[in-house]
C-alpha cells in the first residue's frame, strides 16, 4: 500500500522488499508492514538478553557523530562535492529545522545523472525520505538486530528529531573489534603466515 514517503514506484517497491525481507528474517508465517521497520520504537526487536555483548550499550556509545548535512535545497552538484570531500556514500539530508528530512546516497546521485539539468537539481527530489531513526538513548542491540535483518546499512541517530549520528554495519564491527583488542590485545593481531598475499593487479 502506498504511504505519503512512497510517491514514487521504486520507493514503493523499495519499501516493499525491506518490509519482506525483515518478515523472512524474523520466523514462519510473519507479516511485517514497513511502517513498523519506520518506526522502530514501535516494533519489538527483542530485548538485550544477559550476559550479551551489547548489554548497557547505548546509540551515543558506539555512533559516529554527524559531520556535514546537506540541506533539502542543496543541489545535487553540491552533494556530489560533499559526498567525495567527506569520502562517504550517504549523507543525512535535513529541513529548514534542522531535522531529519532524508538520506542522500550515491545511488540516487548516479540515478539522477541521466536527467538533463540535474546538476541544479535539488536533492529533495531525488533523496530518500524514509530514514529509519533510533533515539539516542536507544539499546544498540536494538540496532543491531534490525541491520541484520534488513539490507539497509545505516540508520540515523537524533536528538529531539535533529541528526547527531550515524550506526551502520562498519560502525558496529570497528566498535566489536575496538572491544575485543581491549580486552584481548592479540586478538587484534593477524598471523602473517594466515595473511593472505595480495592479489596481484591488472593490467
Amino acid at each position: 500500500q502506498r504511504s505519503d514517503h512512497s510517491h514514487k514506484a521504486q520507493m514503493l517497491v523499495d519499501e516493499a522488499d525491506q518490509a519482506l525481507l525483515c518478515a523472512k528474517q524474523t520466523g514462519r508465517n510473519r507479516v511485517v508492514c514497513f511502517s513498523a521497520i519506520r518506526n522502530p520504537s514501535r516494533a519489538d526487536y527483542g530485548s538485550v538478553g544477559q550476559g550479551s555483548v551489547f548489554s548497557g550499550v547505548t546509540a551515543r556509545d558506539v555512533m559516529s557523530p554527524v559531520v556535514f548535512c546537506l540541506h533539502e535545497e542543496d543541489t545535487i552538484s553540491q552533494a556530489a562535492e560533499l559526498l567525495l570531500r567527506l569520502r562517504t556514500n550517504a549523507v543525512c539530508v535535513v529541513d529548514a529545522d534542522g531535522k531529519v528530512a532524508g538520506m542522500l546516497s550515491e545511488k540516487d546521485i548516479l540515478a539522477a545523472m541521466v536527467s538533463p539539468g540535474c546538476r541544479q537539481q535539488p536533492v529533495r527530489d531525488v533523496m530518500k525520505t524514509h530514514v529509519i531513526t533510533y533515539d539516542e538513548d536507544a539499546p544498540v542491540e536494538s540496532i543491531h538486530q534490525f541491520l541484520c535483518r534488513v539490507s539497509i546499512r545505516r540508520v540515523v541517530i537524533v536528538s529531539d528529531g535533529r541528526p547527531i549520528g550515524t550506526v551502520s554495519r562498519g560502525t558496529l564491527v570497528r566498535w566489536f573489534h575496538n572491544l575485543a583488542v581491549a580486552f584481548e590485545p592479540s586478538a587484534g593481531t593477524l598471523n602473517p603466515a594466515s595473511t593472505p598475499a595480495p592479489a596481484e593487479e591488472e593490467s
